[in-house]
């Protein structure tokens, strides 16, 4: 049984926004009281809810979403975990000028995602797909329209392009694709990041150990997992020597990524790139640059719409200025997602999107960098 006046509320939203698909939130208290069943599906298209939605995830209490389709029967139960501070600005002017960039409707990019589910289907190529981190093929397909601005048929390629990629994807270590998320990380993916050892481990975050100073830190306000990335000096003579170790390793990184995002119940993650450590001389080298440059291909071309914002800390002069240069070679959709952080007080722009205790303390934060847990 529900309350008359939910019922009532749901009708408006539906009509305000003219959408088969909605959600709500509810103090997960209220809704025990309730006689609604306790039963959790995966909502289809998580992305496209948590950003369109986002309005509705801040709060300080324990609350509940429930996903409706109005062409369909079904209802979604899921708790999602609470969300402490305000976006006091942040978060809100993002996504504003992210949803106001896009020239397509939440309506138009649910029927665009359907031509391309049929399409994919009708030829036998979405049964190809092996996705342990998937959420669903809906919510797969959803990230590459937003990611090629609604282009029915670039996303179409590039998803049937992704298909064969994650098909044919082997290892430095010889293991597919799928096998990655439930496996320790690359050696080359520890030496860029200072550790040196294979697998990284509890004792190896923010202790230069196994991933040297990288880890999860804790929550943004919208309630994504963040990820402290620090590379290391050791990260240029690895590149020149390992180039294709070390864009392997970066598949493995995201799909640790994925499958963690997942799990949090959360649309993507949120990363924080350190680059304290690099010297002035990075872009100089060749080898280094190339190795960005098919890490930064490999990702918008196969890992689309997986993070929210790459917020970059201490980046050198030099750095900066090429990272001007670099942003006239990369999509809009991508170049968005990146915020260089002020190098007197990155906690100045960092804390309208996330908590100071998720912060680490080496950039103003309150989190113990030893505190720090692995990917």
């Amino acid at each position: 049984k529900v309350s008359e006046v939910f019922l009532v509320y749901l009708f408006c939203r539906s009509y305000h926004d003219d959408s088969r698909k909605f959600q709500l939130l509810f103090p997960t208290k209220f809704l025990n009281q309730q006689n609604i069943p306790n039963k959790t599906k995966t909502t289809h298209t998580l992305f496209l809810h948590r950003v369109h939605q986002s309005s509705f995830l801040r709060t300080s209490t324990n609350m509940t979403t429930i996903s409706f389709r109005s062409n369909k029967s079904t209802h979604t139960v899921k708790s999602t975990p609470p969300v402490t501070g305000s976006a006091g600005g942040g978060w809100d002017e993002r996504e504003k000028a992210e949803w106001s960039s896009f020239k397509f409707t939440q309506t138009e990019l649910e029927q665009n995602a359907q031509k391309v589910l049929s399409s994919l289907s009708s030829d036998g190529t979405l049964s190809k797909l092996e996705d342990v981190n998937k959420i669903s093929d809906h919510d797969l397909v959803v990230r590459f329209l937003v990611q090629w601005k609604g282009d029915t048929e670039t996303a179409e390629q590039k998803f049937r392009e992704m298909i064969k990629f994650r098909s044919s994807f082997v290892s430095g270590e010889g293991h597919s694709i799928n096998e990655l998320s439930g496996l320790g990380l690359p050696s080359a993916w520890n030496i860029m990041r200072g550790g040196g050892g294979a697998g990284g481990g509890a004792a190896g975050a923010g202790r230069g150990g196994g991933g040297g100073y990288s880890g999860w830190c804790g929550h943004d306000l919208r309630g994504r997992p963040v990820f402290y990335d620090r590379l290391s000096r050791e990260a240029i003579g690895v590149c020149k020597q390992k180039g294709k170790d070390m864009v392997l390793a970066h598949v493995a990184h995201l799909e640790h990524l994925r499958a963690h995002a997942k799990a949090a119940g959360a649309d993507r993650v949120t990363n924080i790139l350190d680059l304290r450590d690099m010297p002035v001389t990075a872009v100089a080298h060749v080898h280094f640059v190339q190795t960005l440059r098919s890490i930064a291909s490999l990702t918008t071309n196969f890992f689309p719409e997986q993070t929210a914002t790459v917020f970059i800390a201490f980046a050198p002069g030099p750095i900066q200025k090429a990272w001007t240069v670099m942003l006239g070679l990369i999509p809009d959709r991508v170049k968005s997602k990146f915020v260089m952080l002020p190098k007197k007080d990155p906690l100045e722009v960092l804390k309208n999107f996330i908590p100071t205790s998720d912060i680490p303390d080496c950039l103003g934060g309150e989190k113990p960098m030893n505190k720090l847990l692995p990917l």
